[in-house]
């Protein structure tokens, strides 16, 4: 798995698709036709992974929208983003500089 940062712009893999249900998020993973249960705000994160912004900028504003104290969300979304890298729902667009 490569090496997350703040700076990494990740988007959602083309292998995976995902749909609000209320408070709930589901993500289907097309290559295995797995279903993952996001929270509101894992699945309002997904929602925003297009590659166009970094972890760091994102973390920046749920820390701002859900009142969570920066350094939480940077390491949280850190450690989310690891996990959808990992389980192949997204992708490493790349890494800025810096």
């Amino acid at each position: 798995m490569a090496d997350l940062e703040l700076g990494t712009r990740v988007r959602q893999a083309e292998s995976s698709t995902g749909q609000g249900l209320g408070a709930d998020y589901l993500v289907l993973d097309l290559s295995s036709g797995e279903y993952y249960d996001l929270s509101e705000v894992g699945g309002w994160f997904w929602e925003r992974l297009d590659g166009s912004a970094t972890v760091g900028e994102l973390a920046a504003e749920v820390a701002g929208r859900y009142g969570v104290e920066p350094a939480r969300a940077q390491a949280d979304l850190l450690a989310f983003v690891g996990e959808l890298v990992q389980s192949g729902l997204a992708e490493v667009v790349e890494h800025d500089a810096g």
